[in-house]
């Protein structure tokens, strides 16, 4: 079998780039299919991630004669990136499994996999759905946004904060003056419209909640498939009151009487409102402080402020992240840069620590090699996972006041001249190590790469 070329499915970078994550898993699936006999990419042990990721980067690990340059060009970083949420994507759907009998980053094509690989191709159908708006190619989260049809102000203030949401702040917003044309049939559009969305933003007013308490109009029967949802899902987060106009009391529909909404009823509205409504769209709570230790009591009643402090008692574990720069192997190309982590944990607390975990993740774009412990697949897309736990590598404990600075090494990161050039911000991608260990609450420390190279 032939090598099929990712050009031979998508021929620009841009094309590639604008595909949902389905199309793209299809088209890799094929792809990594016509490596096999190649003995490349696609070996007697099955599919090897990283050859794989070093033929997207054109960068030789010793897989024979390489194409004169990379397959897009200068787009080929994030051609590459998004190839590899399109791998994360197929272990996700079971298509690509590891392979338990291969120690490292060995996968094969599951039966599934091969099953849709030999499904015949139909021609494309005419959706029976014209009102229903298409997946963006990226994992932003989609957010329809009801309200009602008032006055010329209100429809202006819901267009310029759709036109926020989705321009400034990365969320796909579904939205009737943009969506749905002459011709569509509304109330199906309202349902697949809050079918579809990962969240809905009710836009409160007192009009709107007297529509919505009546079953009048549009609102109304909008209100009728949020209340069925609710009634089927009754923790669901999904719908998100945010008032406008009036108070909570006169402007929140009965079926949201009991929600946390967001207030932006100021002109203009306070801008950390917007941000909880943003951290809620994107999964971002506000993370609460570590768990401190029980204060110190005096036997006699003693004002609390008069009692000294003292130095915390129980666990205290945090990660420490060390680097240092090392040479690159035939000298640096484009202004190529390797560096090696070496992360461990320190007990600067007053207990023994018997069991704990360190788990360290790693932008994927920037790993080259491994550590000395196994890494362990993330549930997280973009990230590689290396983990070690008391049981590993016969550590038994981690007594107060030491350091084992070591726990995690030989991670080699790569940090490219073309990166640094053209894609500063990647440079802000963090490196995040999380300690665990018992009842204690997880310790976190992390350091982007523009860090790494200070």
């Amino acid at each position: 079998m032939a090598l099929r070329s990712l050009k031979s499915f998508f021929p620009t970078a841009d094309e590639l780039l604008q595909q949902d994550l389905r199309t793209l898993g299809g088209a890799l699936l094929g792809h990594l299919k016509s490596y096999e006999g190649l003995n490349t990419v696609y070996q007697y042990a099955g599919l090897n991630r990283g050859y794989f990721r070093a033929m997207l980067e054109n960068r030789s690990v010793g897989l024979g004669p390489l194409p004169k340059e990379p397959e897009y060009g200068n787009r080929q970083p994030e051609v590459t990136k998004r190839m590899m949420e399109a791998w994360n994507w197929l272990e996700k759907q079971g298509l690509l499994i590891h392979n338990d009998q291969q120690v490292g980053d060995w996968f094969v094509i599951s039966s599934e996999g091969e099953k849709r690989l030999n499904l015949e191709k139909s021609p494309p159908q005419p959706s029976p759905y014209p009102a229903r708006v298409p997946k963006a190619a990226t994992d932003a989260p989609r957010a329809l946004v009801s309200y009602s049809w008032e006055s010329p102000e209100h429809q202006h203030w819901v267009t310029q904060l759709a036109a926020r949401l989705q321009g400034e702040s990365g969320v796909q917003v579904i939205f009737d003056q943009w969506h749905l044309n002459p011709g569509d049939d509304k109330l199906h559009f309202m349902e697949q419209a809050v079918a579809d969305s990962d969240f809905v933003i009710v836009v409160c007013t007192p009009m709107y909640t007297e529509r919505a308490n009546k079953r009048q109009g549009g609102v109304g029967y909008e209100s009728m498939v949020i209340t069925a949802e609710l009634a089927e899902h009754m923790l669901t987060n999904k719908f998100i009151p945010v008032l406008r106009k009036g108070t909570w009391d006169s402007s929140l529909p009965i079926y949201l009487k009991s929600r946390m909404g967001v207030d932006l009823s100021n002109e203009p509205y306070h801008e950390d409102e917007y941000e909880r409504l943003l951290r809620v769209l994107h999964g971002e709570p506000i993370q609460a402080p570590p768990l401190g230790s029980k204060p110190i009591f005096a036997n006699q009643s003693v004002p609390l402020s008069n009692v000294k402090s003292q130095k915390p008692k129980g666990l205290s574990l945090k990660a420490i992240i060390q680097h240092r720069a090392l040479p690159v192997p035939g000298g640096p190309a484009d202004g190529e840069e390797l560096y090696e982590l070496d992360v461990g944990i320190e007990n600067d607390g007053e207990r023994d620590a018997t069991d704990f975990r360190l788990d360290v993740e790693v932008p994927t774009g920037f790993v080259d090699g491994g550590g000395y412990i196994i890494e362990k697949r993330s549930a997280r897309s973009g990230v590689r996972l290396f983990q070690v736990s008391h049981s590993d590598r016969k550590i038994e404990h981690l007594y107060p006041g030491t350091t084992i600075d070591n726990l995690v090494t030989g991670i080699r990161c790569v940090i490219w001249g073309r990166v640094k050039r053209e894609h500063p911000e990647l440079l802000e991608e963090k490196i995040t190590a999380t300690v665990c260990s018992g009842s204690m609450a997880p310790s976190v420390t992390t350091k982007t790469l523009a860090e790494l190279r200070k």
